[in-house]
């Protein structure tokens, strides 16, 4: 499963990712999708953080799944030689809701993994 994948589970994260009590998210919107919509919604958060400006909220709908979700890019900027965005992702089953705000970087695989801000990670914090 892809590290951008389990961050949306996270959300609705070795090195520059780090891991999160799944356990949490056990009731997100997420669970709510099936595996080819999971699948898609990656794809979408993916190409949201390639090509969305700063600043715009990009929508998506589950094609059979009650579900929806506005990812909006704040800012980007580059952290140990890594291009990141920090995004809200804010999903809605039908009865599930979850906003968050998120750090993904893009690695040298040209995957976009969830992330740790510099500072935190250097003070572990």
């Amino acid at each position: 499963m892809s590290r951008i994948l389990v961050a949306l589970i996270a959300a609705a994260a070795a090195g520059a990712a780090f891991a999160i009590n799944s356990s949490v998210f056990h009731d997100a919107p997420v669970t709510r999708l099936t595996k080819p919509e999971l699948e898609a919604f990656r794809l979408f958060v993916e190409k949201t953080l390639d090509e969305a400006p700063d600043g715009k909220t990009v929508e998506w709908k589950a094609p059979q799944t009650r579900f929806v979700s506005k990812v909006t890019p704040h800012n980007s900027f580059t952290q140990a030689g890594n291009r990141c965005r920090e995004t809200t992702i804010d999903s809605d089953s039908y009865d599930r809701q979850m906003r968050g705000r998120y750090l993904f970087c893009k690695v040298s695989t040209g995957a976009w993994e969830f992330a740790l801000p510099e500072a935190r990670r250097a003070t572990g914090k």
